[in-house]
């Protein structure tokens, strides 16, 4: 889903910045990726609003329509569960639209949205390497591999992986 929106995003003649916030905001987790990624990025407070603001409303939308459209394709709630979860933007709107559709398909959306949360850190400590990479190739700036590593990635990422892995290993 990054790739393809980032890829739609480009042929559209959208900026790489907001197509980068919009596809990640897409991708992961709505908003809060998108707050996440832009000064990672580096992106302006345009482009993030308006990335969220897009997010948003997308996500919004689908929270009636895609109920709609699940009893319109006779999908069951296992069915409109994963579709939900893998489709809405937002952990909220897909709280919303699969319960909506019934308290398994409300489940199974949570648990599927949730497990593309996860990725929000592995993303995001991804597009800090990218993007050093590439203000080092323009140079742009002088970053070292180090240095890119320690001022791109937020270090909150860093202790949410900490705590992820502390709290599967029950400790």
């Amino acid at each position: 889903a990054l790739v393809l929106t980032i890829a739609m995003c480009r042929k559209l003649g959208v900026s790489d910045k907001l197509g980068t916030l919009i596809g990640i905001g897409t991708a992961i987790c709505g908003s809060s990726a998108i707050a996440v990624a832009a000064p990672v990025i580096e992106a302006d407070e345009r482009d993030t609003a308006f990335a969220i603001t897009t997010v948003t409303l997308f996500g919004m939308l689908a929270v009636f329509v895609l109920p709609l459209l699940g009893h319109a394709m006779n999908l069951d709630e296992q069915q409109f569960g994963v579709w939900a979860g893998t489709s809405v933007h937002a952990v909220p709107q897909v709280v919303a639209a699969g319960f909506s559709y019934g308290p398994t398909a409300g489940e199974i959306a949570t648990i599927v949205k949730l497990a593309r949360v996860l990725l929000l850190a592995p993303v995001v400590i991804g597009l800090a390497i990218w993007y050093g990479r590439q203000k080092r190739a323009q140079n742009i700036a002088h970053v070292t591999r180090i240095g890119t590593f320690r001022t791109l990635v937020p270090p909150f990422i860093l202790g949410f992986l900490g705590l992820a892995i502390a709290s599967s290993l029950h400790l």
